[in-house]
């Protein structure tokens, strides 16, 4: 099981990551830098969805 963390509003998000678990998320921060491992405390999402 995972999960995609949305940021902004559920009609307008402007970012999605992917739950690792353990607070980590998996991210590309924007266009000008690499996918990246982040701790979630620090980079909280609006919403998940949640993937069987």
């Amino acid at each position: 099981m995972g999960a995609l963390v949305f940021y902004g509003s559920d009609d307008a998000p402007y970012h999605v990551a992917i739950s690792l678990g353990d607070g980590r998320i998996i991210q590309a921060p924007n266009e000008n830098e690499t996918v990246k491992i982040t701790d979630q405390q620090y980079f909280p999402g609006n919403y998940y969805v949640v993937m069987h």
